[in-house]
């Protein structure tokens, strides 16, 4: 198979200097990948795409410390294609590198789009970082003693709205107009609130309502027009019973973590929009899920219409400013994040036996053909002692069983839960508890009570109706665990 549409693989091989309240991509850490991972990359989409744009940066142009290098390294990478620039810089290193503004103009950038988040005090904070704000200022003058013009780009909410008054004051004071023009070309300044996704979902409180934007502001105001209530979104849309489904019409962009998680460029890099990882994964199966848009979040917007997330999810009396397109992205993130867990019985998705028997085995180091022999005759009907997984997405992050006996001297004590675990970074929502007052109802509906938990841990299983038995001795332990019971 061999696609026809261009890809462009933007990679976040270096990490930002910035944690900035807004950012659509949400924050991550910051990691410097492997030496050789961009090769590796580019090798391994190579048989599927003609045409592969290749880019080092996510969320910072030019982070990397031999930027010129990096540059260069990125065209000669790319395959049929060459990465552009996107009037797009690192005002960090603006500051830093007295070289770097040379290296933008060299590389045929005529304009760079700076920041701010209203005057010193809010921009140095919603930037993340102190200093941010005079950065940003002198910027603006490096920018244009280099010949390139500045854009400055603003997020407005209800917070920051009488700020950027001042702002848009600032820079006739500091005759941007005139100084850009002197060079020949144009000082832009805009304002918006921007998409409401990744972080700048957290900001939806104060969001800026149409009727409290400055007057001052309206003809900076970024498609003023187009920006509508969220009320009159949900009055217009309550009935529409077609679906809001991203899709890639043109060249196809993928965003890879510096932990190779890969996602479609529709909106932040949330779990529910994972469509693999490419160190796991195979490359065949993740091709064909980019190629045919086939993961959960675009099968869940592809069931769910328009009309059904508004009454969810839509506020009937916000007067919050939107764009229609960030609206419905809105609405569907809401909708995917409070659905982003299934819970299932091994039993509706038998197809992740092997799966779920290697996932099993990592987490405890009991073998797999261990864990096949208890799920094959649960699967069977030969047996109700059952499988439980939890899924985001496609990855299983919780997980439970049922067995005749833990590995322990009482064999009376029984059926027993085993293999409780939960994934880290999803511990703390509840998952393992879920999972376990499904198992005990599960098999109270059959007749099977009570149910027993062999463990070493006070205190967590307490909070889900399970009472400390007794001391029962484990095989090949020194001290005897703790039995618990559910009646």
């Amino acid at each position: 198979m061999s696609e026809k549409r261009r890809l462009a693989l933007v990679v976040d091989m270096y990490g930002c200097p910035n944690r900035c309240r807004h950012c659509w991509l949400g924050h991550m850490p910051n990691r410097v990948m492997e030496e050789g991972s961009d090769e590796w990359l580019v090798e391994l989409f190579k048989p599927y795409f003609e045409e592969i744009e290749f880019y080092s940066w996510l969320r910072e142009p030019d982070f990397a410390p031999d930027y010129r290098t990096r540059w260069q390294r990125d065209q000669e990478l790319s395959v049929n294609a060459g990465p552009k620039r996107f009037e797009l810089a690192s005002f960090w290193r603006l500051v830093r590198d007295a070289d770097y503004a040379r290296f933008l103009k060299e590389s045929g950038v005529k304009c760079v789009q700076l920041t701010f988040f209203g005057l010193e005090a809010t921009t140095d904070r919603y930037v993340g970082r102190p200093g941010a704000f005079r950065e940003l200022l002198k910027a603006t003058d490096i920018l244009l003693a280099n010949g390139i013009a500045p854009r400055w780009q603003v997020f407005i909410n209800e917070e920051n709205r009488e700020e950027i008054v001042q702002l848009l004051k600032l820079t006739e004071k500091l005759r941007l107009k005139e100084r850009t023009e002197a060079i020949g070309s144009t000082f832009r300044f805009f304002v918006h609130a921007g998409s409401c996704d990744g972080e700048n979902a957290k900001l939806y409180p104060i969001r800026i309502r149409k009727q409290d934007i400055p007057e001052e502001l309206i003809p900076y105001y970024l498609n003023y027009q187009e920006n509508y209530p969220e009320s009159e979104l949900c009055q217009r849309w309550q009935d529409d019973d077609s679906c809001f489904v991203p899709h890639n019409e043109g060249d196809i962009v993928l965003n890879v973590a510096n932990n190779y998680d890969l996602f479609f460029n529709f909106t932040n890099m949330h779990p529910v929009w994972k469509i693999g990882n490419l160190k796991t994964d195979s490359i065949e199966d993740v091709v064909r899920r980019v190629v045919e848009e086939d993961i959960w979040a675009l099968r869940e917007a592809r069931r769910i219409n328009l009309g059904q997330l508004v009454r969810l999810y839509g506020d009937f009396q916000s007067q919050r400013a939107f764009e229609e397109e960030d609206y419905r992205m809105y609405l569907l993130n809401r909708h995917l994040e409070a659905n982003q867990f299934r819970f299932v019985t091994l039993r509706e998705v038998p197809g992740l036996l092997e799966k779920a028997a290697a996932w099993f085995h990592e987490k405890w180091g009991v073998p797999e053909e261990a864990y096949r022999e208890c799920m094959e005759p649960y699967l069977q009907g030969e047996s109700e002692y059952g499988w439980y997984l939890c899924l985001q997405n496609e990855r299983i992050v919780s997980g439970l069983g049922v067995i005749a006996n833990d590995f322990h001297d009482r064999p009376d004590l029984t059926p027993n839960i085993c293999a409780v675990y939960t994934e880290e970074d999803c511990r703390g929502q509840g998952l393992a508890g879920r999972l376990l007052n499904m198992a005990v109802e599960d098999l109270r509906a059959r007749g099977i009570t009570p149910v027993y938990l062999l463990t070493d841990h006070i205190g967590f299983y307490e909070r889900y109706g399970w009472q400390f038995l007794d001391f029962v001795q484990g095989e090949g332990e020194e001290t005897p665990s703790r039995m618990y019971i559910h009646h």
